[in-house]
């Protein structure tokens, strides 16, 4: 056997190979394509990840998922759907809304959600990291407030979403009889921190900003002073 080092690929590009033989320049046939990732695209992709799925979601299987400026809807993906092309943006010690929405083929299931976020991003998802499980099971669409705890780590990582049938998912790795898993990339920023110097109540938007802040609730009249920090308290 030969072996044969590829070099300057670049980083996070999908590549497709095909084999040939060439013997004394009469080229062989190629062979079926193989595709592979190469590294760079982050630790929500990099790191090998357990796996997590329903044995059966033929009859119920996670239809939509939906978090500030990411709302994705699918289908039956077979038990496990690898949506890590689809990325939310969560604000580290905030609570954000999230909503997911059961699929059915017929009539509803008394399901319940779980969701882990690989908050130290290092590309295993503990106890500590459950950051949302159902206590009742619904067969209708479940509004989350999911806390990003203070101590997370800013950049890109993984969320898992678990819809079972009967109970909580015990694990986020292995496998339960009914229902579906979903990953989703998901970018922890740092929220905006703002001093208010009027008596009045204030809201910033967007948060997370880049360029532009909008302020809303000051009091009309007079000179009004607005501090911005960010999360190093530099002003």
């Amino acid at each position: 056997a030969t072996t044969t080092e590829l070099v300057a690929l670049g980083t996070c590009i999908n590549y497709e190979m095909q084999l040939a033989s060439n013997c004394n320049g009469s080229l062989g046939v190629y062979s079926e394509s193989v595709l592979f990732l190469t590294p760079g695209c982050g630790t929500r992709i990099d790191n090998a990840y357990c796996s997590l799925q329903g044995n059966d979601s033929s009859t119920e299987w996670i239809a939509r998922v939906a978090c500030n400026d990411l709302d994705h809807s699918s289908g039956n993906d077979g038990g496990y759907g690898n949506h890590t092309d689809q990325s939310c943006t969560l604000i580290i010690g905030g609570t954000q809304n999230l909503l997911l929405q059961p699929g059915y083929s017929t009539f509803g299931y008394s399901e319940w959600w779980s969701v882990w976020l690989d908050v130290d991003q290092d590309g295993s998802f503990s106890d500590a990291e459950r950051l949302y499980e159902s206590s009742v099971g619904m067969n209708t669409t479940a509004n989350v407030q999911l806390v990003v705890p203070a101590d997370a780590a800013p950049g890109n990582t993984r969320m898992r979403v678990s819809m079972k049938y009967g109970s909580n998912a015990g694990s986020p790795c292995g496998s339960y009889a009914n229902g579906e898993t979903e990953d989703y990339c998901v970018d922890l920023v740092v929220g905006i921190g703002m001093e208010e110097r009027s008596a009045s109540t204030a809201s910033v938007f967007p948060n997370p900003a880049s360029d532009r802040l909008h302020v809303n609730g000051l009091r009309t009249g007079g000179t009004k002073e607005v501090r911005l920090n960010d999360a190093l308290g530099r002003t």
